[in-house]
């Protein structure tokens, strides 16, 4: 879902894109610490607050993107339900590839 999110921050902010970038940095410095990873909406929810996003906004273009994508709103499902993160993958050439 975090993918989604930044999106979203991009999206709302095309016109003075500093917030998006303010955001990518301090999230990656504060959620995604690799010896304490916080990939979760409270640690994105604190990030937006501290840096004055309107996390209203950014919530309902969530929504949006969401209900308009048939396999995102499954695996948001799946990650609101219980917890499970998907991990992205692409096949090229009948290689599948993913992050590890």
């Amino acid at each position: 879902m975090e993918n989604i999110r930044q999106s979203c921050i991009y999206e709302l902010n095309k016109e003075d894109i500093d917030p998006y970038w303010d955001y990518m940095i301090t999230f990656s410095d504060t959620c995604a610490d690799l010896n304490n990873p916080l990939f979760h909406q409270k640690c994105a929810k604190d990030v937006m607050v501290a840096l004055g996003i309107d996390e209203k906004n950014v919530n309902e273009c969530m929504e949006k993107l969401i209900k308009n994508n048939g396999k995102i709103e499954e695996d948001s499902k799946l990650y609101k339900d219980k917890m499970v993160y998907k991990v992205p993958e692409i096949i090229i050439n009948g290689i599948k590839y993913k992050v590890s």
